[in-house]
């Protein structure tokens, strides 16, 4: 029996509120990977008897989308011109659209579930 060894790209359709479709090339990362981003930007410290949380939920999700988000299609600027897939446009687009984001990231991360649930399976059989 083959098992993944390896991650893969996939493209994705996202939906907007509008019903505007946007397509995305987005390679999950595996939960280990998520667990180790949600460690490096989670900060907590303790000041008296108050616990603080200084974490950098912006910075963890920027991150994860330059990770996942590899291409995409169909994504334009106001003027109607299309936008390159880069880390700068990839920030316009989540400060600006960040429900097109989050939808793409949480297809990604159903992908990744669904992949690691086939290897579960394949593993048991």
């Amino acid at each position: 029996m083959k098992i993944k060894t390896r991650k893969t790209t996939e493209w994705i359709t996202v939906k907007d509120a509008d019903g505007n479709e946007a397509q995305f090339l987005v390679e999950p990362i595996t939960p280990k990977e998520n667990s180790e981003l949600l460690r490096k930007y989670s900060k907590k410290y303790t000041e008296g008897n108050r616990v603080h949380d200084d974490s950098n939920f912006f910075g963890f999700k920027m991150e994860k989308i330059n990770r996942v988000i590899k291409d995409w299609k169909m994504i334009e600027d106001a003027n109607g011109t299309p936008m390159e897939c880069n880390k700068e446009n990839k920030e316009i687009a989540y400060l600006y659209n960040a429900e097109l984001i989050d939808a793409a990231l949480d297809k990604a991360d159903e992908l990744a579930k669904f992949k690691l649930d086939q290897s579960e399976t394949s593993l048991k059989n």
